[in-house]
């Protein structure tokens, strides 16, 4: 599964030798924050999407918890004037908890992520811009697959800012036993321009219909991304994310870097 993916990278990175001549859209990366920005990469180019570190705690009793996901890697390509396709993968996850005479760690890696994305209209994402987004979670260790499709909806507003939505419903597996159930969640996002830097703020609601228990979660999210005035083709981004109810992680950190070919 590694070298599979690390040749997905290969192949992405091997595009940079084409001159990129024409127009291109502008730079709309799928990072920072949960929201999902409705934009198609140029057909025959790539985004290459690069969470360097997430990390997030949160405290349940007197266990405290760290996860922290290194290298996170997002493929996504231009199929034609509307359409992408993307594939995603996370190559090392850590998780440790320790207190109450409890100190473990365990190593992991993340599912594959393959998905596509139609835009419904406008899929440079500038105006009113809406897209659909049906995905698959492969497991790459123990447990089963699940599925999902969000519409990716962004709306301008006056002096540079703009909303951003994202609903999404996903089947997902049963904690216990072989079913599967529905999960739900949606993000509502503000953008705002602050000369070189796009700030942004995010509420995150989500809900796990597990036949075991619901669970609800909620986050308020903070995100930064900056696009250099001589590298039109790279972003570099950071973000931060607070969690509003104790089934949510209490914090989240995460810095990334994002470059189209």
């Amino acid at each position: 599964m590694r070298g599979w993916v690390a040749g997905l990278a290969l192949a992405a990175l091997l595009l940079a030798n084409a001159a990129v001549a024409e127009d291109l859209r502008p730079f709309c990366a799928d990072r920072p924050g949960k929201e999902t920005p409705p934009c198609v990469v140029d057909v025959g180019h790539a985004m290459v999407e690069f969470g360097v570190v997430d990390f997030s705690t949160s405290r349940d009793g007197g266990i405290r918890t760290t996860n922290t996901d290194i290298g996170n890697l997002v493929l996504r390509f231009g199929v034609t004037s509307t359409l992408e396709a993307s594939v995603g993968w996370t190559p090392l996850s850590i998780a440790h908890s320790h207190g109450a005479g409890i100190s473990a760690t365990s190593h992991s890696t993340g599912d594959v992520m393959l998905a596509v994305m139609q835009s419904l209209k406008n899929p440079s994402g500038e105006g009113v811009s809406i897209a659909l987004r049906p995905a698959l979670d492969i497991p790459t260790q123990a447990g089963r697959m699940s599925m999902g499709v969000s519409l990716p909806v962004a709306l301008p507003l006056p002096a540079g800012l703009s909303i951003g939505l994202t609903p999404e419903i996903d089947r997902v597996p049963d904690a216990a036993g072989p079913g599967n159930h529905a999960a739900a969640s949606a993000v509502v996002a503000l953008g705002i321009p602050a000369g070189p830097i796009a700030l942004g703020t995010e509420l995150w609601f989500a809900t796990d219909y597990d036949p075991a228990g619901h669970v609800h979660q909620a986050s308020f999210d903070v995100t930064a991304a900056w696009v250099p005035e001589s590298r039109p083709n790279l972003q570099f981004d950071a973000g931060v994310n607070f969690g509003l109810n104790h089934a949510t992680d209490d914090i989240e950190l995460y810095v990334g870097v994002s470059r189209r070919f």
